[in-house]
């Protein structure tokens, strides 16, 4: 089997491990399906062992002209939108198309009690389940647990795959984010108001979501620029950024322990230890100043997911903020929006931060600093609900489907499914220069004239 050959349906051409992986569930008969793992993304999926059996690749069938044609044009699409990633296009709003939404369950089936096994005000470290068809959240924003569910029909209620889950050695109260790769669930968490900076750890590891645990310091960023959101690099990217996920943790009490404004850095999952920054803003260099009028960053922006989707360049942020007058106290919050103390800025928006990845890459090559480095475009996610507060809890991507989900804790939690279109926004044809010529020529009454030829690029 070690030379067996199966293509993922999520589209990596990839030599399975040693043997596929084995689950009583699964039939091992001739003929039967079988469980493979793909080295290069971490999706699990079924294969025949038919299809799959053998020490060499399958034989390829003999192509037809069509065929022939069919793999000439998928060769070329593969030169253009694989090999050359820094002109893949950028992600525009308009790519951005809501489809529905869905909600979660009040319980998780093993209990009554919200901390303990209770979803409403949860959503938060949402992520793709092993199997794509299911979502990692949190459950009740008061404990300190995970769970999986079902990703239903639009207007449907989520079943409940695996119950709310305590993690091993978690010394936090709130679960930054999740993700399924290469065989193992990384979740991250921090401390919502770490005065003291006790905060070490952030990110645990398990096989499931059983035995995630083993909290683990990473050397690079301070540790309140990490612990929250996680995504994966797209695979014709990851050579160059170094690694397979993406993890970060912005805007949150103290401020001044974590990035004014959206922040990224580069993790191996399979090998935690070292993050990468590139990208992040520190109190001397805040996106836009803490207490300003903007749609940018100011002291009431949260950011609750990432995305980068493959066959472009754009890496995407998610989130909400307030983008009026800045003040601060209950005193200044209007009427409709729940009181509290902390930072005002009504009214608020839930919205996309845009980034070019190669002005990341800039910082990783170390010729712009972190906080150089700009979004091309902001824009408003807009997502049909009441709430004043334009809550967004946390936001996970399936590069499979090209599916996001943004979850709203409130009761119940409801995700709403975005799809991100393919490819991205085509960027506007280059303006080639033609060399100037300059002719003569006589016109029918006889008089001579000049002509200019050619193209000036702006």
């Amino acid at each position: 089997m070690s030379d067996a050959f199966v293509r993922c349906p999520r589209h990596c051409d990839v030599r399975t491990p040693p043997e596929p992986i084995r689950r009583s569930a699964w039939s091992e008969a001739a003929g039967r399906p079988q469980r493979w793992v793909c080295s290069a993304c971490g999706h699990e999926f079924e294969a025949s062992a038919e299809a799959s059996a053998g020490n060499a690749a399958p034989r390829p069938r003999q192509a037809s002209s069509a065929g022939a044609l069919f793999a000439l044009l998928l060769a070329l699409w593969a030169t253009t939108a694989h090999a050359q990633p820094p002109t893949l296009p950028l992600v525009q709003a308009s790519d951005l198309t809501l489809l529905g939404a869905f909600s979660l369950p009040r319980f998780d089936g093993t209990g009554f009690s919200e901390p303990l096994n209770g979803l409403s005000y949860g959503g938060r470290g949402l992520g793709i389940g092993p199997d794509g068809t299911s979502l990692y959240t949190s459950c009740h924003d008061q404990g300190d647990r995970l769970a999986r569910i079902s990703i239903p029909a639009f207007g449907a209620v989520a079943t409940v795959v695996e119950p709310c889950t305590p993690l091993a050695g978690w010394s936090h109260d709130m679960l930054g984010g999740s993700l399924w790769y290469g065989g193992t669930l990384t979740v991250t968490g921090y401390l919502s108001y770490d005065a003291s900076g006790a905060t070490r750890t952030t990110h645990y590891q398990g096989a499931s979501l059983s035995t995630v645990g083993n909290p683990k310091a990473l050397q690079g960023p301070p540790v309140g620029w990490l612990g929250g959101y996680l995504g994966l690099i797209p695979p014709e990217w990851r050579a160059a950024f170094g690694g397979p996920a993406l993890t970060g943790l912005c805007c949150v009490s103290i401020i001044s322990r974590t990035s004014h404004g959206p922040t990224a850095s580069v993790i191996d999952t399979a090998a935690l230890g070292t993050a990468t920054l590139v990208l992040g803003y520190d109190q001397l260099h805040p996106l836009d100043p803490d207490t300003s009028q903007s749609t940018r960053f100011n002291l009431t922006t949260r950011v609750g997911g990432i995305a980068f989707p493959s066959g472009t360049r754009s890496v995407l942020f998610f989130g909400s903020m307030g983008t009026g007058p800045y003040c601060y106290g209950a005193a200044c919050q209007p009427p409709n929006v729940p009181t509290g103390q902390g930072p005002q800025a009504y009214p608020y928006r839930r919205q996309v931060w845009a980034y070019d990845a190669n002005d990341l890459l800039a910082v990783k090559a170390g010729t712009k600093k972190p906080y150089e480095v700009q979004p091309y475009a902001v824009w408003p996610l807009t997502i049909p609900d009441t709430l004043a507060d334009a809550r967004l809890t946390s936001a996970t991507y399936d590069d499979a489907t090209r599916r996001l989900y943004v979850a709203i804790g409130d009761e119940p939690t409801r995700v709403y499914v975005f799809q991100i279109r393919e490819g991205g926004t085509p960027p506007p044809p280059a303006c080639v220069p033609l060399p100037l010529t300059v002719t003569t020529d006589t016109t029918l009454a006889g008089q001579r004239r000049i002509v200019l030829e050619g193209r000036v690029c702006p």
